[in-house]
C-alpha cells in the first residue's frame, strides 16, 4: 500500500482510486494537507466533484429544513423513547452511538432513532433543541435525557431505568 493511502486510512485503501482523485483526497483531511494545519484550495487540477460550490438556498429548501424540524420535534413529542445517533441502530457509524444502542439493546426497550448524519438540520437542529452539543442524545417521554455520559452514568446507578420504568417504558433490569 502506497504511503499515502495509508496515511489517509489505515482501514480503507483508497489506491483503486486515480492518483489525481488520491492526491485531492489527501489534501482534504483535515487542515488540508495531512499532518498539517490550513484551509483546501480549489486547483486547476481539481476534479470537479471535488471542487467547493457556493451553497444556494431557495424556498424548497426552506420548506425541507422546516419539514425535518417539525418532524423531529412530533417524534419528540409523540414517541416514548428517542435516540439521535450517528448512523442506524444496525450499524452505527460512531463509537457513542454504538454504546448507548448497545445499552438499549441490553435494557431490552424500543425506541425511535434518528440517523443525524442523514441531513445537517437533522444534526444541528436536535442540538439546538435539547440545548447539548453531541450525539448521541437520547429523549424520553418528550424531555432530554442526556448524552452518552450521562446516560452511561444514570444507567450504572439506577436512575436510567427508574426514568423509563416511570415513563411506562417496559425494560429489563440490568446491572453496569
Amino acid at each position: 500500500v502506497p504511503a499515502a493511502c495509508a496515511a489517509v486510512s489505515s482501514s480503507t485503501s483508497l489506491c483503486a482510486v486515480a492518483p489525481a482523485t488520491l492526491l485531492r483526497l489527501c489534501a482534504t483531511t483535515p487542515g488540508g494537507q495531512i499532518g498539517k494545519g490550513g484551509p483546501v484550495e480549489d486547483g486547476p487540477d481539481t476534479h470537479p466533484d471535488f471542487q467547493s460550490k457556493p451553497v444556494q438556498s431557495s424556498a424548497e429548501d426552506a420548506e425541507e429544513i422546516a419539514a425535518i424540524k417539525q418532524d423531529i420535534l412530533d417524534t419528540i413529542k409523540e414517541e416514548p423513547l428517542v435516540l439521535f445517533i450517528k448512523g442506524s441502530p444496525e450499524a452505527p457509524v460512531c463509537g457513542f452511538s454504538k454504546r448507548v444502542v448497545d445499552l438499549l439493546d441490553a435494557l431490552g426497550v424500543e425506541y425511535t432513532s434518528f440517523d443525524v448524519l442523514a441531513h445537517p438540520t437533522v444534526r444541528s437542529y436536535v442540538k439546538e433543541v435539547s440545548n447539548w452539543p453531541t450525539i448521541p442524545q437520547l429523549f424520553i417521554k418528550g424531555e432530554f435525557f442526556g448524552g452518552q455520559d450521562i446516560i452511561f452514568e444514570q444507567a450504572k446507578n439506577g436512575l436510567l431505568q427508574k426514568a423509563l420504568g416511570e415513563a411506562g417504558i417496559e425494560h429489563r433490569d440490568i446491572q453496569l
